[in-house]
């Protein structure tokens, strides 16, 4: 679930702190009229929203949205940040994981002399999220303890302070959801890359041998129509079509240097039909065997 925030508002901050339960603690019932977000420093802290349940342990960050029914469902003992805010565009995407992975991935970020103003533009944020980076979670942690001395020191102008680091906290937040997902999207190309990769290396060298899908899927552990979508996905051929392709261009090269039948020929690279052969030749070279052998050792 993720929720999207627009960078033209400023959210208005009307509490935040930070508690520590050395004795375990359920968390009260209420229907909040304010967002609240936590930050869990250490321990752990069991609530529900809407009948969803969240455990939250050291490095999570949830957000509980206004006018939604929470309550705590297990006494533990917790240490957390909290920040309870109002904003006018806070709110929930619905959107699928593909859907939403293509909004995150392309979502244009404000420069410098942008010609649209900060409320032409969107950030999105998980409504529940562990962070994993210790450096994204030290950056976190340091605004929310900015956020509470300015909140109880009481400074100049400490609430516009207080809200300008919940912003601050939210494109964190947002820069670290979209990072991860860099990071997951290259790995996942990588992946498929290499895979197809392998698939076209074993075709290439394997052209002698009548390629079978069960010979494919044994050798790659893998479904043949997912490993056929992947070499036409990088390479624009189908496995058949990649695998006829070779051994044609095999069976051209026995001809050019060997005196042999042409029955032979489509045997030595897989194909026992010397009617089917003789017809694929045709089909990619343009004549028969016979024609080539001609075309290329009878000159």
């Amino acid at each position: 679930m993720f929720l999207k925030f627009n960078l033209g508002e400023i959210p208005v901050v009307n509490f935040v702190g930070r508690v520590k339960y050395k004795r375990p603690w359920v968390h009260f019932e209420r229907v909040s009229s304010e967002h609240i977000m936590f930050l869990i420093e250490d321990g752990d802290l069991y609530i529900e929203e809407e009948g969803v349940r969240y455990h939250l342990k050291e490095g999570d960050c949830l957000i509980l949205e206004s006018g939604k029914y929470h309550i705590g469902y297990k006494a533990a003992t917790c240490d957390y940040y909290f920040i309870h805010f109002e904003s006018n565009t806070l709110e929930r995407v619905q959107e699928d994981d593909s859907a939403m992975d293509y909004l995150i991935l392309n979502n244009k970020t404000v420069v410098f002399h942008d010609e649209l103003p900060y409320s032409a533009h969107n950030i999105y944020i998980p409504k529940y999220i562990s962070i994993k980076d210790s450096n994204v979670l030290y950056k976190l942690k340091n605004c929310f303890k900015s956020a509470v001395d300015n909140y109880y020191g009481s400074e100049d102008n400490y609430p516009v302070v207080c809200s300008s680091r919940l912003v601050e906290m939210l494109i964190i937040i947002s820069r670290y959801i979209i990072n991860e997902k860099k990071i997951s999207y290259s790995k996942n190309i990588s992946k498929t890359f290499f895979t197809a990769q392998e698939l076209k290396k074993f075709l290439d060298t394997n052209s002698y041998r009548n390629i079978t899908k069960e010979l494919i899927e044994d050798k790659f552990d893998l479904n043949y129509d997912y490993l056929n979508r992947l070499l036409k996905k990088y390479y624009g051929f189908s496995i058949q079509q990649y695998s006829q392709m070779k051994k044609i261009e095999k069976a051209k090269e026995i001809l050019m240097n060997n005196d042999i039948k042409m029955s032979v020929v489509g045997y030595l690279v897989g194909i026992d039909s010397p009617y089917y052969f003789s017809k694929l030749f045709k089909k990619h070279v343009g004549m028969s065997p016979m024609e080539y052998y001609k075309e290329v050792r009878l000159k």
